[in-house]
């Protein structure tokens, strides 16, 4: 859970709240907690510099914390969206829709999407990681709209061609394995 986080009621007509924060540490009361397996009867989440503090029924909330109501509203963890093209404009909302992470199907992120995964204090933006880049086989997916995706032929050498692959994607300006550790969206 980010300080950049907002819960956002369940009917369509619910007016979404904004929860934002100056700082990453604040009190969040009034709210349904659903852990991602059960409905919990906590009604309060404690947050400190941007991580979960406490989560609990009645908590104390200390004079220091800003309080933020809930409004009755569902807070739950960030949903991951396993299938994205990260350049669309559904990515680009993916955060209104629930989605904190984002594993992109055709290529690898970009400069921007790298670094907003490595700052901490980014809460504007979605982790993309990526599959790898897109390949396919002669007539395949993503050569219908003219792309020019790298094709694995009939007979190929197979362990080259991704070799091949692997290669690009060390070498890409915007990839390298330590862009892979990432972090964790709070």
């Amino acid at each position: 859970m980010a300080s950049g986080s907002a819960v956002t009621g369940c009917s369509p007509d619910a007016e979404d709240v904004d929860y934002r924060t100056d700082g990453a540490s604040f009190a969040l009361t009034n709210v349904a907690v659903f852990d991602g397996e059960q409905l919990s009867d906590a009604d309060t989440v404690l947050v400190r510099d941007g991580l979960i503090a406490g989560v609990g029924a009645g908590l104390s909330v200390p004079d220091e914390l800003p309080k933020r109501d809930g409004q009755g509203r569902l807070l739950l963890p960030g949903l991951i969206d396993a299938h994205a093209h990260a350049a669309t404009f559904f990515a680009n909302a993916s955060l209104r829709f629930g989605a904190t992470t984002l594993l992109e199907m055709a290529g690898v992120p970009s400069p921007d999407e790298v670094a907003a995964r490595k700052d901490p204090a980014r809460a504007d933006a979605a982790d993309v990681w990526s599959a790898g880049n897109m390949i396919t086989v002669p007539g395949g997916h993503g050569t219908q709209w003219g792309g020019n995706p790298p094709v694995l032929k009939p007979g190929a050498d197979v362990d080259a061609f991704i070799g091949e692959r692997l290669e690009e994607v060390r070498t890409s300006s915007s990839w390298s394995s330590t862009s892979m550790r990432g972090r964790s969206r709070r």
